[in-house]
Order: structure tokens, then C-alpha cells, then sequence
């Protein structure tokens, strides 16, 4: 009862890593990184419902496209794609959505997913084979998130209402 009242005064991300971690030492977890369950399949195959991603901070200049990050987006934290970065602006996408999420500031980005614990097994993000296809995913999710973008624009011409 005692955290809930402490989460509704909470106004930055900040103040939200900082509660996340409390909350993981208070699990029995040690140092900065912060583990999440994951609600929703917007993100599958690579992540499962259930699963529980080990997310590390990081600056901003070391995420890069095709990282997977937590962002804190309408009041909750967002588990999806690093697409692009342009302006100041963040853009992630869901693997299993066509279009882009709206963009987060740089203060939104709680950090990058470094690992996932699959029942009994951990998947290491870490490790070059990972790293690699997290990259080609990304280029891939831009470029269809620039196609479905540019398709809806042509429809939209096409075929006015």
C-alpha cells in the first residue's frame, strides 16, 4: 500500500528507475539492473508473455538501432524496438507491428534490454550473434515501418473519402 502512494507522487523516469530498482534489491536482485515481466505478445516471437527482460541503463549515445528498450510511455513501460533517433526523439516499434510507436524524449528510455530469462533459460542479448540480428531487425523494422507509412500515404490519394 505503503509503494503505491509512493508511485502516484513519482513526475520523472528517474524517479521511476530509481523505484524500479529499489524494488528488484528488494527482491533479492543486485546492482542497477532492473527486471520486468512482459505483458503482451507485442514483441513476439522474440518475447513471450511471461518472459521477464533484464533491462541494464544506458546512455543514450551506446543504444543503438535494433537495441531492445524500456520506455516509459502513458504511464507505463514500453518493451519494444529502437527504430531510429532523429530530432532529440526516440522512435520504437513493436515486432509485431507495422507502424512506429510515437516517439519518447531521451529521458523516457529507462534503458536497454540486455537479457531474457525464459523459464529456465537465459537468453544473453549480449553476445555477438544477438547483437548482430537485433541490428538487422532493426534496419528491417525501420524499413517496414517507412513502407506501410508510405503504402497508407498512396492509399490516401488514391482513394480519398
Amino acid at each position: 500500500m505503503e509503494l503505491h502512494h509512493q508511485l502516484k507522487e513519482i513526475t520523472s523516469i528517474e524517479d521511476y528507475r530509481q523505484i524500479a530498482i529499489k524494488i528488484t534489491k528488494a527482491e533479492g536482485q543486485v546492482g542497477d539492473q532492473i527486471r520486468l515481466r512482459v505483458i503482451s505478445d507485442s514483441m513476439a516471437p522474440l518475447l513471450k508473455v511471461g518472459d521477464k527482460v533484464i533491462v541494464a541503463p544506458n546512455s543514450p549515445a551506446e543504444l543503438r538501432r535494433g537495441d531492445v528498450i524500456v520506455v516509459w510511455r502513458n504511464d507505463e513501460f514500453i518493451t519494444h524496438r529502437l527504430v531510429t533517433m532523429r530530432d532529440g526523439l526516440w522512435y520504437t516499434k513493436g515486432d509485431r507491428f507495422r507502424h512506429l510507436d510515437h516517439p519518447v524524449t531521451t529521458d523516457a528510455v529507462l534503458g536497454k534490454v540486455i537479457a531474457v530469462q525464459r523459464g529456465d533459460i537465459l537468453l544473453n542479448y549480449q553476445e555477438p550473434w544477438w547483437i548482430v540480428t537485433n541490428r538487422i531487425d532493426g534496419l528491417l523494422n525501420w524499413w517496414e515501418a517507412l513502407f506501410f507509412k508510405i503504402g497508407r500515404t498512396l492509399k490516401r490519394k488514391i482513394f480519398p473519402n
